[in-house]
């Protein structure tokens, strides 16, 4: 229980609730069409498990959802756009710390639709239905 005013503090959204929508749908979008083309791609339940944990820690610590990328080692600083999570976390602290609309979040919204496209491609082109996944061996 906070004892002095300046000890309750929150994380008050500054922008528009529209302009978050325009961020988090692609972004859904990406993480279903991500976890899809690991299902086209793995051949068991356990490399996909794997696959996608080892992914999801690597992505999100590359693009700056674990740690800001001003603290990422100089290599890694330039790769970071080429993942969803950048230009997630770039388009959502547009709106909640910049107080962005959605003209502002329209490129990182667009980037994460391209990202979303190029993995439905992946996984239309190597999803099989006729081949089962392998359970847990």
């Amino acid at each position: 229980r906070p004892t002095h005013p300046q000890d309750h503090r929150e994380l008050r959204q500054r922008g528009s609730w529209p302009a978050l929508a325009v961020v988090g749908v692609p972004l859904a979008l990406c993480v279903v069409m991500a976890g899809m083309a690991l299902v086209a791609l793995c051949r068991s339940i356990s490399q996909l498990t794997v696959a996608a944990n080892l992914l999801a820690l690597l992505l999100a610590g590359l693009g700056g959802a674990l740690t800001p990328l001003s603290v990422l080692p100089d290599w890694a600083r330039p790769l970071a756009p080429g993942v969803p999570s950048y230009w997630a976390m770039r388009g959502f602290s547009t709106v909640v710390l910049d107080g962005g609309g959605v003209v502002d979040v329209l490129l990182p919204a667009a980037v994460l639709c391209g990202f979303a496209a190029g993995l439905t491609v992946v996984t239309l082109v190597f999803f099989r239905s006729a081949h089962p996944k392998l359970t847990w061996s």
